[in-house]
């Protein structure tokens, strides 16, 4: 990533039509979450982002400038899922970090 840019998250082979919740955390956790691994801390989370017919979501994510080179920012979706355990599909986690 870098400063100033803005980067894309993109999420395929979801279930079509459905809605997900992003996780941004500024640190790793990795704990237990619905059956699954929870990566980010959960410092920001937005619910309700729409998961196309096709199954994809896309999301900008605008980088503040000016952002430290190395910093770290974790990324995970949740997928609104009733045929998954506990009702939501995770995503894996990533780390981006700025240079």
């Amino acid at each position: 990533m870098t400063s100033g840019s803005v980067a894309t998250l993109a999420l395929t082979d979801a279930l079509p039509a459905s809605t997900a919740l992003l996780v941004l955390g500024l640190s790793e956790v990795s704990v237990p979450f619905k059956g699954g691994t929870l990566v980010p801390s959960p410092d920001l989370i937005i619910p309700n982002l729409p998961v196309d017919g096709a199954g994809t979501l896309t999301i900008p994510i605008p980088l503040p400038d000016p952002l430290p080179g190395g910093a770290h920012r974790y990324f995970q979706l949740f997928v609104v899922d009733g045929g998954a355990p506990h009702g939501l599909s995770a995503s894996n986690g990533i780390v981006c970090t700025t240079i």
